[in-house]
């Protein structure tokens, strides 16, 4: 390795020596990386980073051509007018179900549409869609009817006598009278999909195309919001609000809100570590030219000059970015939901070469060597250990390429190429800016005398090294007593934060029960081959839910 940095040293010379040429060029592939990063699409579709041969993909989009997505789009339309509800209702379904795709002309968004329910029909059937159990809640209240109108039926008769008094519990009877006639109610609904006031109507929409499709749910929700305000609610009645809302909104509420962590944790993140390096080096030059007086001319040097310290780390680290955003679009056209997070990785990761490269130029420069001399003796000795380090952690990465899940092959591709693009800009970049900074006199490194390297041949006794192996020790020994007490938290629920905007739309659709509200979603489908195989089916999953009572994961069918 010694050899191998010893023979590119004539490299580095003419680097610093063309300092100039080398940034143009940089420039150059810099934009043509951000022009070709630019073209990147993020594809939003989980389902897509998953082999197209597996099981669970092929289920998934036969599912999609049977039935569509099995989430909803809900439509909340609220006045203090039924009718007026009604009519706008019923002249949004045909044009809500005939929108056509932005992308795919030919294919519309909606596949149906729930509104008004046969209740004549579920009157007449009622049974037929009873489950198990509550047929025998059914045969139960019968036999408690039959017993009571055979004791009623015996007290009529004036021969009949009790010989023990016994007092009649009717409570029992009356309450199972009541859940049936709530069960019934649930199921059979309303005709109309109505609050209890008949001020809110909700239709729900189902979409032809993937739920986990994001970009998808987010051009429906907004050519059904262009297509409501056309046709102006306001003019069905002047107090009428039309709510879009739906598990597919808050689908696309979750979404939003991780972009919107990753942008704002990449620009908190980056601008974070940034100052913090600037004034790291800040102190580090002010300390050496005030020698260790409070000096405020120097000080106010040293201020006007801390944003180029900033430009010499975060220029190659932003460049080596836009190439790496070049590569990516060249290897795969287009980010997913993992990738698109690698901004704010890869910064962390390169950083550190740049903090480490300066650091030890300062030190050479501060001890009398020439800027050609100083670059190459860095890049002899620190340039070697970076280079290690981001061959170490690439290689690292690289491994990721071999897995199935696209979203662990495409990071490891795209962050393992972004480690070799940092570690380029902060060896051969880096040199040029720093050469071209103090030769235009933006930087001055050479008059810093007293940042050169500490003589490590003098034996110095380390501060504080029994404490600190002692507290060390604890540390681990309590990390390894506490570490078996730690739970995996599986219920992701806990984990999301709250949607106000999701929750503030969804109220209006929670006012609407039209039967079979009873909490249930998400549910799991299984799609039959032939309509006769569905009686099979629906027995094997019934007797399923009623012997799996140790932990139950079936609701109801």
């Amino acid at each position: 390795m010694d050899r191998l940095f010893d023979a590119l040293r004539p490299f580095i010379h003419g680097v610093v020596r063309h300092a100039v040429w080398v940034l143009a060029l940089a420039l150059v592939l810099t934009g043509t990386g951000g022009y070709l990063a630019s073209n990147l699409d993020l594809d939003t579709d989980i389902s897509n980073l998953v082999p197209k041969d597996y099981e669970s993909v092929q289920a998934l989009r036969k599912l999609q051509r049977t039935v569509g997505g099995e989430s909803d789009m809900a439509v909340a339309i609220v006045s203090p007018s039924f009718d007026a509800n009604k009519q706008f209702a019923e002249d949004l379904i045909p044009k809500a179900l005939s929108l056509k795709r932005a992308q795919d002309t030919s294919g519309t968004y909606l596949t149906r549409v729930d509104y008004k329910r046969d209740v004549e029909f579920l009157k007449d059937n009622a049974l037929y869609f009873a489950s198990d159990q509550e047929f025998r809640q059914v045969e139960d209240f019968l036999q408690d009817q039959i017993e009571e109108a055979k004791q009623a039926r015996q007290e009529a008769n004036p021969f009949y006598f009790e010989l023990e008094e016994e007092e009649e519990d009717t409570t029992e009877t009356a309450e199972s009278g009541e859940e049936l006639e709530g069960v019934y109610d649930r199921l059979i609904g309303t005709r109309y999909p109505v609050s209890d006031d008949s001020t809110t109507m909700v239709l729900r929409f189902f979409p032809s195309g993937s739920n986990t499709d994001i970009g998808y749910i987010e051009n429906l929700y907004a050519d059904a919001r262009d297509l409501i305000d056309r046709m102006d609610p306001e003019s069905y009645h002047p107090e009428m609000t039309v709510v879009l809302a739906g598990r597919l909104y808050r689908q696309l509420v979750e979404v939003r809100t991780l972009w919107n962590d990753v942008a704002g944790s990449f620009g908190v993140g980056v601008g974070t570590v940034l100052l913090v390096v600037i004034l790291y080096f800040l102190y580090k030059s002010y300390r050496v030219r005030a020698r260790r007086r409070l000096d405020w001319r120097a000080l106010l040097r040293e201020l006007v000059r801390a944003p180029v310290m900033g430009l010499v780390i975060g220029v190659p680290l932003f460049m080596s970015l836009a190439w790496t955003g070049g590569a990516a679009y060249l290897l795969f056209g287009r980010l997913n939901l993992m990738t698109s997070t690698l901004g704010l990785v890869l910064f962390g990761l390169g950083i550190d070469f740049g903090i480490h490269f300066y650091a030890r130029y300062s030190e050479e420069r501060a001890a009398g060597h020439s800027i050609s001399d100083a670059a190459e003796r860095t890049f002899a000795s620190t340039g070697q250990a970076i280079a290690v380090g981001a061959l170490t952690t690439a290689g690292a990465l690289y491994v990721l390429t071999v897995a199935d899940f696209k979203g662990f092959s495409e990071f490891g591709a795209v962050a393992g190429t972004g480690v070799l693009f940092a570690l380029l800009a902060m060896t051969v970049v880096m040199p040029a800016l720093l050469a071209l900074l103090e030769r235009t006199g933006l930087l001055n490194l050479q008059v810093a005398s007293g940042m050169e390297a500490d003589d490590v041949s003098a034996h110095r006794r380390y501060p504080a090294a029994r404490p600190i192996v002692v507290g060390g020790l604890v540390a681990v020994v309590a990390a390894l007593v506490l570490a078996p007490r730690v739970d995996f938290q599986y219920d992701f629920g806990e984990l999301e934060p709250e949607y106000t905007e999701y929750e503030q739309r969804a109220q209006y659709v929670n006012r609407v029960s039209t039967g079979g509200g009873d909490g249930r979603r998400n549910p799991a489908y299984i799609v039959a081959d032939t309509p006769e195989a569905v009686p099979r089916i629906v027995e094997a999953v019934r007797e399923k839910m009623q012997s799996d009572t140790t932990s139950p994961t079936i609701l109801a069918v």
